[in-house]
């Protein structure tokens, strides 16, 4: 069950069975302030899902328990991963400290090869995709080309091919502002919402088509009946008129000729 799920340009946050609350922010440059970035997304995203007056109360509150999550994919030398701490950044930290939070950096460039990216296909994707793109760069070739180059290669490859034929010029566009996984799955977010509101208005004007349908023929099939009766056709004539001119079978046109014969 999804629980709770946010995503933005540059985090993204979802709970797993109210048991794990999980932040992931992706970044290309390397900082030690994930922490306290994290700490901050933490206390916005607990403060959307959790019922505070349930703090109040005299039984232990028990909430989503924190995964904090870094992925790197720059082009500076990073290990496979490492682990950031918030009290480092504490002023005057002495011993264990009253408050802690720790944010696991993975780096998902392809060639570290990461144990991540085979349990997660779009994310591996992704990171061959960025893998191009600097290969190329460092080949020498400016970014406009190593970017074209680099989306008609993976589409070829079959590598993110589907988001790149329906956001290739889009995504060749964010490139200059260097594009993350978290873009990728915002783009499908919005585009699985907009699917949503078109198949939405679609049914609703289906069914409204079908409604407005449905009392035009009805109103039809009453008029056509109440006529041939005023003119004295047997209730056998009438019967096979209603089956040949609207379609009906048998036990569709004497319900209707019952319905409204006697009106």
């Amino acid at each position: 069950m999804l629980f709770s799920t946010r995503c933005v340009r540059n985090d993204l946050s979802f709970s797993v069975e109210e048991c794990y609350l999980s932040i992931i922010e992706h970044q290309s440059s390397i900082t030690g302030n994930a922490p306290i970035r994290m700490f901050l997304y933490l206390a916005r995203v607990y403060e959307q899902i959790l019922d505070i007056s349930k703090a109040y109360q005299r039984a232990l509150y028990r909430i989503p328990t924190p995964r904090l999550y870094l992925l790197y994919n720059g082009k500076e030398d990073f290990p496979r991963e490492k682990r950031y701490r918030l009290s480092d950044a504490f002023r005057a930290a002495q011993g264990e400290t009253p408050v802690e939070l720790e944010v696991l950096a993975i780096n998902i460039n392809i060639e570290k090869e990461h144990p991540i990216l085979d349990r997660c296909p779009p994310l591996k994707e992704y990171s061959q995709f960025i893998g191009r793109i600097h290969a190329k760069q460092r080949d020498g070739k400016n970014r406009d080309i190593a970017v074209k180059e680099a989306i008609r290669e993976c589409m070829k490859e079959n590598i993110l091919r589907k988001f790149l034929q329906r956001h290739g010029k889009e995504v060749y566009n964010m490139m200059f502002d260097e594009i993350t996984y978290e873009d990728i799955i915002r783009i499908q977010v919005e585009e699985a919402r907009e699917l949503a509101r078109k198949e939405a208005w679609e049914e609703a004007w289906e069914q409204a088509r079908k409604e407005t349908w449905g009392e035009a023929r009805e109103q039809d099939i009453a008029g056509f009946i109440s006529a041939f009766c005023e003119e004295g056709f047997s209730e056998q004539k009438v019967v096979k008129k209603l089956r040949k001119h609207f379609q009906l079978n048998a036990a569709e046109a004497q319900k209707y000729y019952d319905t409204y014969a006697a009106h």
